[in-house]
């Protein structure tokens, strides 16, 4: 099953649009993630969203990666080195 990032913030409405780092999620929703948007943050971020929503209380990550370790090492890389 592809990652899935939730937003649930108790002092916000319903359905208000938080840019989670380039992923848009409405409060108190959740997004299905492709490779296509891992890759992108990985890009942005030089990190997988594992390390930056894995842990989070109000925005939380479920499921595991489309990507293959290797594909997410070269995305961090930067490519092939």
């Amino acid at each position: 099953m592809a990652y899935k990032l939730e937003v649930d913030l108790p002092d916000f409405e319903k359905g208000f649009e938080f840019d989670c780092d380039g992923i848009l999620v409405k409060n108190g929703e959740s997004v299905a993630l492709t490779a296509e948007d891992e890759l992108r943050f990985i890009a942005k971020w030089g990190r997988p969203i594992k390390e930056i929503y894995g842990h989070g209380e109000h925005a939380k990550l479920t499921g595991s990666s489309e990507l293959t370790s290797k594909e997410k090492a070269e995305a961090t890389k930067g490519g092939d080195s």
